[in-house]
């Protein structure tokens, strides 16, 4: 199991990721695609508020259980083109690489848990192997990236609440 960690921009593209059993991402130049695309069934994606910057807020967990997409390139899609609201707001596809992922059968996580500082409590390390701490360092942490070590799969499961497999 790995976590991918994430941001939405607002709590009504969570809202809409819940009803329609739905992941969605954006393509740019940063990597995104590429670590999207790397997502597999059984993996936890853990979607942060991106709205709420002073204050660590996870709006929640869902697991991905079909296989990645682009919305732009099929015609057989089961979800509408313009899904979020802010694709309708501006009659334009953001977010074409979609996943299915189930949001149900959680237990009760602990994700208040979930602060700034209990974050840099976990002692994870960036990828010059420098101490991962900071509101800016996490916030770039979930912009898309994985936690799939071990370690940081245990750590992490253990600050949520969630049994690790």
């Amino acid at each position: 199991m790995r976590y991918f960690l994430y941001t939405y921009v607002s709590r009504q593209n969570w809202e809409t990721t819940v009803k329609a059993g739905v992941f969605g991402s954006k393509k740019d130049d940063t990597g995104l695609p590429t670590k999207v695309k790397a997502l597999r069934r059984g993996d936890l994606i853990v979607i942060r508020d991106g709205s709420r910057q002073e204050v660590f807020t996870i709006l929640g967990c869902c697991t991905v259980c079909g296989d990645v997409f682009d919305q732009d390139l099929t015609d057989c899609s089961r979800y509408p083109k313009l899904l979020w609201s802010d694709e309708k707001n501006k009659n334009q596809l953001i977010y074409p690489l979609r996943v299915a992922v189930e949001t149900k059968g959680f237990p009760n996580l602990a994700l208040e848990a979930v602060t700034w500082n209990a974050l840099d409590d976990l002692g994870f390390l960036n990828a010059k192997g420098k101490p991962l701490c900071s509101r800016r360092a996490w916030g770039k942490k979930f912009v898309g990236n994985y936690l799939e070590t071990e370690s940081e799969v245990k750590s992490f499961s253990k600050l949520i609440g969630y049994p690790a497999a």
